[in-house]
């Protein structure tokens, strides 16, 4: 009898155990939840370059702390610089020939103010003449040769008038407003910003990721070669079941524990939720795709929750994107939830020395 009531008393203070983890378990869920489905996400700034050739120089190796404009790698720029100084070449020849063409235009100004004046004259000496003739004081073959005179110098004149605007014509504008000179210096200027661009640089400061770049290497554009790793700009993306997110609120505070700095809890804060669901990591450049589920007995579906670190890596530790980590999320209005969530993080901390 006595043993059938212990059994009774065990089996009472076993199911209530249940209830009471059970009801805790719920509780921390909904108000505590914790993920171990969280996945680094590091800010990255993508290395291209803005011209093709073969790198010739590598001024930075892999995982180098960099800073904004620093040279990384130079390209064959032989024959860049052989474009610039072709155009500089045909630049000034051109500014040359327009100058000619400004002292030819001068000279024939000269010319015109010369014949202008001679018209003057044999119009003069051809209106005379003709009164003379009316009256009979000259003869025919003076007149005549007033008269031819004069119909030379109309022509003389005409005739370099419009080869005056035949020379302005091809001047086109005076000085650098010219479109010839103009078109000559955008190219140039394209050129020598090529020139300049086979020094391909860094685009921000922070790690730098080069391992595949070679000597000889075959560089063309809009093509990604390097890549610099933003540590101070580390989102954590925790996947949560969808029920423990109802309650979440942006700044809530957060403790993490990553797998590659086994032994240490990091403090965060939530940046947000995701509006669709996700699971695993998602590179910044793909787009999220649904999956159908097929199984009998259906997965659970999960909530994507950001989370931004409040406190710096360790001197000379670093996080790629991808890398995995733990999360719990903290609610002061539940003192005995964030005690127990704070003890599971931290035993979740020192397993991570093992697997």
């Amino acid at each position: 009898m006595k043993m059938k009531l212990s059994l009774r008393w065990i089996y009472l203070i076993l199911l209530i155990l249940f209830v009471v983890v059970f009801a805790v378990a719920v509780s921390m869920s909904y108000h505590v939840p914790y993920s171990g489905r969280a996945y680094v996400e590091c800010g990255m700034a993508p290395v291209y370059s803005k011209v093709a050739g073969e790198i010739e120089e590598i001024y930075r190796k892999d995982g180098d702390h960099v800073e904004k404009g620093d040279p990384l790698f130079k390209i064959d720029d032989r024959n860049y610089r052989a474009e610039v100084e072709r155009l500089e070449a045909s630049y000034e020849t051109t500014w040359n020939r327009l100058a000619a063409l400004d002292l030819q235009i001068g000279e024939e100004q000269e010319n015109r103010v010369r014949l202008e004046k001679t018209l003057r004259k044999n119009t003069m000496d051809y209106r005379r003449d003709t009164q003379l003739l009316a009256k009979k004081i000259i003869s025919v073959k003076d007149f005549e040769t007033t008269q031819l005179n004069y119909d030379i110098a109309v022509q003389e004149l005409a005739a370099l008038r419009r080869h005056i605007e035949s020379l302005k014509l091809e001047r086109g504008a005076p000085g650098k407003e010219n479109s010839e000179l103009k078109t000559l210096a955008a190219q140039l200027e394209i050129a020598r910003n090529n020139l300049s661009d086979t020094v391909v640089r860094a685009p921000l400061s922070d790690i730098l990721s080069c391992h595949q770049l070679y000597r000889g290497q075959t560089i063309v554009t809009n093509e990604k070669y390097c890549i610099i790793h933003c540590q101070d700009d580390i989102t954590v993306n925790a996947d949560m079941m969808e029920k423990s997110v109802s309650r979440l609120q942006p700044g809530q505070n957060a403790l993490i524990v990553f797998d590659a700095l086994p032994g240490r809890i990091y403090h965060g804060t939530l940046k947000g939720i995701v509006r669709e669901l996700r699971s695993g990591y998602v590179a910044p450049n793909e787009f999220h795709q649904i999956e159908e589920d097929t199984r009998w007995i259906r997965s659970v579906g999960r909530n994507r929750i950001q989370l931004r670190l409040t406190e710096s890596l360790p001197q000379g530790m670093f996080l790629v994107s991808g890398a995995k980590a733990a999360v719990t999320l903290l609610d002061e209005r539940h003192p005995l939830l964030n005690w127990l969530a704070i003890r599971w993080i931290r035993l979740i901390s020192l397993l991570n020395y093992i697997y």
